[in-house]
């Protein structure tokens, strides 16, 4: 129920922004708030749930720093049972049930003033309750029991009288009990006395076996339980009641009837605002007995204008229209069987009903440590609407290109800020969505960023580099040119390194600017070359070179013709030639073709 401020100082330059996080879970919805420009955080209303770990990140550009802090939450005790005025029969034992919540919560228990200690008279139990064996007149007294811990405590008292009489009625059996069945019913018999009288049931002037079945039991009270009642229970019952100082009885009959039985119950489900939802329920009862069917939400009658209720004999069905978050709760279908004599006997089936809906957007949301390509966003959760927070997604729109792109689409739930990947040159549009079971919120309100310029960071993922058909002394390159969003800067254009793969002077480089193809020429032929493409902007050139490539530029003809030809006349059909081989530095002959030609005379 207090307040609890946790405090997070960090130094350094710039002066660093803080982060708070529960770890494990969110933050308190609504209970908390960041003081003192986030140092300070405050936690309103303090619950049991509250207590955990903590941690608090420090962060100003460079490599964040985070603390922990655990939270320990202490309860004031506060009583769930305190002890009242009682009167227990002589000689008895007698358990005196005495309770509270709180944290770490111990029990006293004082008699007229006096510590009562544990011993073979009394016994004083970790749950508050106090055992009081073999009741004698010395026992009366006034009682007291203390609930304590390190931080308060508290006091109830009760006044135990000790009954010594022969047994009386306080409730005599009706003339005509009703037993439901198929279930266990109640023979009223309910009588005092000391020291407690010892009850003895017959039925038709039979006595019951009350030691060794467990169709019976008798109550402390004197009333028997009857379980499993069937047509064979119905008769004259007779109970007594004696004890040292007397005895009484006292006879009634006991008939069978058809229980109360549900046939159709509602279910525990969920349903999304504003849907309507509809849930039925019907009974049947015994024929001779009345009954009627109502609703009831949280244990009130179901009174909302926009409920309608329609019901036959035990048949009902309600409906809700337009629901609301407000509408969530325990449901239940009631039917009242009017027992004579008696009154009304209700059964109850209970169901669950949750409305929900997709969580409201985060809010606040607020950058912070703005690099070229990277920045912190923080924000607060809204309402989860009644279906718990499974994560946070941050999107952004990038050069007003509208198609929403995902930063980070899996961010816990414990979370409240995030670092995120940005490029250089681009002007951001970013907000948070949060995720429940329902669906994806509406997105936040965003926030605008535009970054600064620098060499590109993306290399070039696709690149060909072939020989050109008929062209030895040329190779074609191309490439898929960089995003606009990948550029980083204006001035965009690509260089080109190569050399052959035996030199040893180094790389040529060669600026080709924006452009996705080029044919470079002027090469030697049946050569093989090396090959690597960068991209470039006005800041520099990027860090990243596509491999190193490699392609062989196409084969020369032989540049000059064979000498010294020669032809000698074998026959008048057959001519032997002979010349000198060429030599080339260009290209190295693979053949030779020998043709002849037909001169007129």
């Amino acid at each position: 129920g207090g307040d609890v401020i946790l405090q997070c100082i960090a130094t350094g330059f710039p002066i660093p922004t803080i982060q708070w996080q529960k770890v494990g879970g969110p933050l308190p919805f609504g209970r908390y708030r960041f003081d003192k420009w986030g140092r300070q955080l405050t936690i309103t209303n303090l619950r049991k749930e509250d207590a955990g770990n903590y941690s608090c990140t420090a962060m100003n550009g460079g490599t964040p720093m985070t603390k922990m802090a655990q939270l320990t939450i202490h309860i004031d005790p506060s009583w769930e049972l305190r002890i009242t005025d009682t009167a227990q029969p002589v000689l008895s034992d007698f358990m005196w049930a005495c309770r509270a919540g709180g944290s770490n919560v111990q029990y006293r228990w004082y008699k007229n003033g006096a510590v009562v200690p544990n011993s073979g008279k009394y016994n004083v139990y970790n749950n508050g309750s106090l055992l009081i064996r073999y009741l004698e007149q010395s026992d009366k007294a006034v009682y007291s029991c203390l609930a304590s811990n390190s931080h308060s405590n508290l006091v109830t008292s009760g006044w135990l009288n000790i009954i010594e009489s022969q047994p009386y009625f306080i409730a005599r059996p009706l003339p005509e009990t009703i037993l439901f069945q198929g279930s266990s019913s109640v023979f009223r018999c309910t009588v005092d006395g000391g020291p407690r009288p010892k009850m003895t049931y017959l039925k038709d002037n039979v006595a019951l076996n009350l030691a060794t079945t467990n169709k019976y039991t008798v109550l402390l009270n004197g009333n028997l339980v009857i379980r499993n009642v069937n047509q064979s229970d119905a008769g004259v019952y007779r109970c007594i009641a004696s004890n040292t100082r007397g005895s009484i009885d006292a006879s009634g009959t006991a008939v069978v009837r058809d229980s109360t039985v549900f046939v159709t119950s509602p279910t525990s489900r969920s349903f999304r605002r504003p849907n309507p939802f509809t849930l039925h329920c019907n009974a049947t009862k015994d024929s001779t007995l009345d009954a009627t069917i109502y609703w009831t939400i949280n244990g009130a009658n179901v009174t909302n204008p926009r409920a309608v209720i329609q019901t036959t004999n035990l048949n009902s069905i309600l409906t809700f229209v337009n629901s609301t978050l407000a509408d969530s709760g325990n449901y239940a279908c009631n039917i009242a069987t009017l027992v004579p004599s008696v009154g009304y006997e209700r059964r109850t089936r209970t169901a669950a009903i949750t409305i929900n809906d997709i969580p409201d957007p985060p809010f606040n949301v607020s950058s912070r440590n703005k690099t070229k390509s990277s920045m912190y966003i923080s924000w607060l959760p809204g309402n989860s609407n009644n279906s718990p927070l499974q994560k946070f997604i941050i999107r952004y729109l990038v050069n007003s290109v509208s198609v929403w792109r995902d930063a980070d689409n899996n961010v816990p739930v414990s979370a409240t800020y995030r670092g995120i990947q940005l490029s250089p040159w681009n002007t951001y549009q970013i907000v948070v969505a949060a995720v429940n079971g329902v669906g994806i919120s509406r997105n936040s309100l965003s926030i605008n960023h535009v970054t600064d310029t620098d060499v590109p960071y993306e290399g070039l993922g696709s690149v060909r580099f072939f020989g050109i058909a008929n062209e030895n002394t040329a190779v074609q390159i191309v490439w898929v040119l960089l995003s606009r969003q990948h550029q980083n800067g204006p001035g965009i254009g690509y260089r080109l390194y190569y050399r052959t793969q035996a030199s040893i002077t180094g790389w040529v480089s060669r600026s080709l600017g924006n452009t996705g193809s080029f044919r470079l020429s002027a090469l030697l032929p049946n050569t093989r070359y090396e090959f690597q493409l960068v991209p470039y902007n006005d800041v520099g050139e990027g860090n990243i070179k596509t491999p190193i490539a490699s392609v062989f530029t196409g084969i020369a003809p032989p540049s000059s013709a064979p000498t010294n030809l020669k032809a000698y006349l074998i026959s008048t059909d057959r001519v032997f030639v002979v010349w000198n081989k060429i030599t080339s530095t260009q290209s190295t002959a693979t053949g030779y073709r020998v043709g002849d030609i037909v001169i007129p005379l």
